[in-house]
């Protein structure tokens, strides 16, 4: 198509063929261990965010189930199962859901993530302590 060594520059080739002169100057070279490694840890980031996507969906239903049935039932290896109803119950849901936030901060882009976390840490240091605190 573009004969390099032709008596007609490269751009009027171009010119000829109807192609923008940038498709022209532009030579595919062979992809570097660099661009193998980072495909693979964009493949590894991917896996990693769904996995942590549906850990927070699972935490995400324990908390709502706790809420609209108003009970949740734990196991404890020293006492066996333990169940907690009413208004303590819906606060067990409400913290899960608060902490199934956290796992889906890694879909942020990496400059809010640094931010992100805090603010959750924040949130959840607030709703763990201030029902306490102000008794």
């Amino acid at each position: 198509m573009i004969d390099r060594g032709h008596e007609l520059s490269v751009s009027r080739q171009a010119q000829l063929l109807e192609l923008p002169r940038s498709t022209v100057y532009y030579l595919d070279g062979p992809t570097g261990a660099a661009g193998y490694e980072a495909h693979a840890r964009e493949k590894v980031n991917s896996r990693t965010k769904l996995v942590f996507t549906a850990l927070s969906a699972v935490i995400f239903c324990v908390g709502l189930v706790a809420i609209v049935t108003e009970t949740h039932t734990a196991t404890s290896r020293f006492e066996g199962y333990r169940t907690v109803v009413g208004a303590d119950a819906v606060w067990v849901g409400q913290t899960a859901v608060l902490l199934a936030i956290l796992p889906v901060l890694v879909w942020l882009p990496k400059r809010w993530v640094g931010l992100g976390v805090s603010m959750w840490w924040v949130a959840l240091m607030a709703w763990l302590f201030l029902p306490f605190a102000l008794r």
